[in-house]
Parts: structure tokens; sequence; C-alpha cells
């Protein structure tokens, strides 16, 4: 799914970093980021993102908090990355439905 030229560039891999980052900075309000999240979102719409594919951009997320924590991740760390990805992807699961229903 994801535009392998970027993926190439590095563009993508750091848009979905600093996606995640700016989401885990507003973990609390996520409504703050609304306007971003819509705009991603119709570009998920655009290439038929799914509800289920976000558990294994999870997986792949969690693996690499690993890999660049190392020592420091902890269980609670990664418990904690864990819970707030499943937050996120909610978010934008929820934003994406009316997207879907709008097209």
């Amino acid at each position: 799914m994801f535009d392998m030229e970027k993926q190439k560039s590095g563009q993508q891999p750091k848009a979905l970093a600093m996606a995640i980052l700016n989401a885990a900075k507003n973990i609390d309000n996520l409504e703050k980021i609304r306007p971003s999240v819509e705009s991603i979102g119709k570009i998920h719409v655009g290439l038929h993102v799914l509800p289920e594919h976000y558990p294994l951009v999870g997986e792949c997320l969690l693996i690499a908090i690993k890999e660049v924590l190392q020592d420091a991740a902890s269980d609670e760390v990664i418990e904690a990355w864990g819970k707030a990805y499943g937050a996120i992807a909610d978010f934008y699961i929820n934003i994406e439905a009316k997207i879907y229903q709008n097209t």
C-alpha cells in the first residue's frame, strides 16, 4: 500500500513516524490533530486502507520501537506504546469510516 518511491527515498517511513509522534504528543487530546488525520484519512481511503490493516502496522511499530530503544524498551514502555497506538488507530479508523461513508 505504500508508495515504493517514497519508501526508497525515506519519505514514507518519515511521514509515518512523524504522524505517530504527532499523535503520541497529543494522546490526551487527539482532537487537536483532527485536521491532519482527516487529510491523511483521505489518502488512506484512496488507498483502501481498512480497519484490519491497523493491527499489523501496530505490531511492526512495536517491533521497531524495541529495536530502537533496545534495553530501554521495558515491558511497561512497550505496553504503553501499544495502548497509545490502539487509541491512535481507533481515532484514524473512526475518521476514515466517516470519509468512506461520504464517498
